[in-house]
C-alpha cells in the first residue's frame, strides 16, 4: 500500500483517524474473516478519493492484521473503470479485485460479468443506506452489487457580489438577467452545460417524468417514456430559461465556465459537487444552494452514487468483500467525507448536523433528497447523445420541444432495439 499521502492529506487524517478509532469496527450479518495473505488491487480516482482509500487501506491493514492482507491502489478515473475493466478482462490483462464506478455504469458492468453480488453484507446496505444509494447498488435480480460510498449531484452556485442570499427561485435569477446579460461580453446571470441531459434531466424529471418506466422495481427499457406529457413540460420549463443564459448551445462551451465564473462573468451556474474545490481556486466569494424551484417545482437531479464493486474472479473473494465493507462503514465515511467532501451514502450521516451544517456540502445533501439514481440498465447508454442533441436543437430553436423529444424517442428506441439483438 502506498504510504506515501501527503502533508495536506497528513492533516486531514489525524481528525479522521480519532473518528475511525472510535467506530472502526464493522458490523455484519455473520462474523467472515479475510483470506490470509490476501494481495488485492483496488481502482480509483487519483486525487482525494484515492487518497481516502490509501488512508482506508492503512486502517484495514492494522485492523487485520492478524492476517497478513495487502491493498495495493492503482489511479483509474471511476467514470470509466467498468470499460477499462472489460478490456482488461477480455485481454487477458491484470484486473483488479475492487474498482471503484458510477452506478449508471451497473447494467454495463453485470452484462460484462465483472461485479459480484455482495454475500456478507447486503441486509446491512438496504437497512442503512440512503434509498437512491440501495436502488443504485441493485441489479435487476434485486441482489446487492456494489458498496456505496458516497452521494453525488449538482446543484447551484452563485457569486455572493450579485447573489449575497443565494437563490430561492430561478425567476429571482430571469428578474437580474435583464440587467446583467452582455452575451458581446460573454456575461450571463446563469450558466450550465445545457447539451448534457445528466442535468437537463433536473428539469425533465421536475414534473415527474422517467427516462424508462418501470416493471416492478425494475427499469424496463422497453416503456421508453422520452417524449411524455410530463417530460415535455420539464424541458419546456428548461428552454424557458434561455432569456438568462446563452442564446446558443455551442457559443460558449462548458469547459470554459469555471474560468467564466472567476471571471465574474457568470452569476449562477449548474454544476456538481467534485468541482467545489476549483470554485476555491477562482477567489471569488461563492456560495452553493440547492437548485432554485422553477414554476413551483422543485427540480430532480440525477445522482450518481459511488460504488465500490468486486471482481468475481478474484482470487481473495472475502478479503475483497471485507475491505469494501470497512471502505463504506460508518467511521470510514466519515472520513470520506472529511477527505473527498462528499455526502455520504449512509442515511444516517448524510442527514447529519455535522454534514448538513458544512459549508457547501450541505447543499448538495440537501439537493440529494430531490434526485433520482440515474438508471442503472445498460439502455441508459442509448440515452444520452440523443437526448443531448434533441435539447440542443430545442435550445436553439431549430424546434419546438415536442418534436425535439419526439425525435429523440425514436432514435432512442432504434438504438436500443440494435444493441437488444
Amino acid at each position: 500500500m502506498n504510504q506515501n499521502l501527503g502533508g495536506k492529506m497528513k492533516k486531514l487524517l489525524i481528525a479522521a483517524s480519532a473518528l475511525a478509532l472510535a467506530t472502526s469496527a464493522i458490523t455484519f450479518s455473520a462474523a467472515p474473516v479475510p483470506e490470509k495473505n490476501a494481495n488485492i488491487t483496488i481502482w480509483e480516482t487519483s486525487g482525494p478519493e484515492g487518497q481516502f482509500i490509501q488512508y482506508a487501506a492503512q486502517q484495514f491493514e492494522k485492523q487485520f492484521a492478524a492476517y497478513n492482507v495487502h491493498i495495493k491502489y492503482v489511479p483509474q478515473f471511476a467514470a470509466t473503470s467498468v470499460p477499462k475493466m472489460e478490456t482488461a478482462v477480455q485481454t487477458g490483462a491484470a484486473a483488479p479485485d475492487l474498482i471503484v464506478f458510477m452506478s449508471d455504469r451497473l447494467g454495463e458492468a453485470l452484462n460484462a460479468g465483472i461485479i459480484a453480488p455482495d454475500t456478507v453484507n447486503p441486509q446491512i446496505i438496504q437497512k442503512n443506506f440512503l434509498p437512491a444509494a440501495v436502488q443504485a447498488a441493485t441489479g435487476p435480480d434485486g441482489k446487492i452489487y456494489g458498496f456505496p460510498l458516497s452521494v453525488q449531484t449538482y446543484a447551484l452556485y452563485y457569486n455572493k457580489k450579485y447573489f449575497p442570499n443565494g437563490v430561492t427561485d430561478f425567476s429571482q435569477i430571469m428578474q437580474f438577467s435583464k440587467t446583467f446579460n452582455n452575451p458581446a461580453n460573454n456575461q450571463y446571470a446563469l450558466f450550465f452545460d445545457v447539451a448534457n441531459f445528466y442535468y437537463d434531466a433536473a428539469f425533465f424529471q421536475m414534473y415527474g417524468a422517467n427516462v424508462f418506466g418501470m416493471e416492478g422495481s425494475k427499469y424496463d427499457p422497453n416503456k421508453l417514456q422520452i417524449n411524455s406529457p410530463a417530460g415535455i413540460k420539464g424541458i419546456e420549463a428548461l428552454v424557458s430559461l434561455k432569456p438568462a443564459s446563452i442564446g446558443q448551445v455551442g457559443t460558449t462551451t462548458a469547459t470554459n465556465m469555471m474560468t467564466m465564473f472567476g471571471q465574474g462573468k457568470i452569476a449562477t451556474m449548474i454544476d456538481g459537487s467534485w468541482d467545489v474545490q476549483h470554485a476555491k481556486d477562482t477567489g471569488v466569494n461563492f456560495g452553493i444552494c440547492p437548485l432554485p424551484t422553477l414554476n413551483g417545482q422543485h427540480l430532480i437531479s440525477y445522482s450518481g452514487i459511488r460504488l465500490i464493486g468486486v471482481n468475481p474472479n478474484t482470487k481473495y473473494p472475502m478479503a475483497s468483500e471485507i475491505f469494501a465493507a470497512f471502505c463504506t462503514s460508518p467511521a470510514m465515511e466519515k472520513a470520506r467525507f472529511q477527505i473527498v467532501g462528499e455526502t455520504p451514502a449512509i442515511t444516517e450521516l448524510a442527514d447529519s448536523p455535522a454534514i448538513m451544517n458544512t459549508e457547501y456540502a450541505g447543499a448538495f445533501s440537501v439537493q440529494a433528497k430531490y434526485s433520482k439514481p440515474m438508471p442503472n440498465i445498460s439502455a441508459m447508454a442509448a440515452v444520452w447523445p440523443p437526448m443531448a442533441a434533441a435539447v440542443a436543437d430545442a435550445w436553439n430553436g431549430n424546434t419546438t420541444v415536442t418534436n425535439a423529444m419526439n425525435n429523440a424517442q425514436k432514435v432512442i428506441t432504434q438504438q436500443i432495439q440494435m444493441t437488444s439483438k
